[in-house]
């Protein structure tokens, strides 16, 4: 299962994270980077939390694999 992390700033300079599950793996293209662009627009454009978000530092696609031993 693939994750992307999107990393704000709030407006007194605290990071801030958000995660997605199920993330397309496409998203490390050039397409997918225009996609998490404008996922980080959207959620900028309508700061849905209870604080502010001053600006859009970057995102993480994370890849996770679990094993069962037992």
């Amino acid at each position: 299962m693939k994750t992307i992390r999107l990393k704000f700033t709030t407006s007194v300079g605290k990071p801030y994270g958000v995660s997605i599950n199920y993330a397309k793996p496409s998203l490390d293209t050039e397409e997918g980077r225009k996609l998490v662009q404008n996922a980080a627009e959207a959620i900028m454009r309508h700061q849905p939390f209870i604080f502010e978000l001053a600006g859009f530092k970057g995102a993480e696609l994370i890849d996770r694999n679990v094993t069962t031993v037992m």
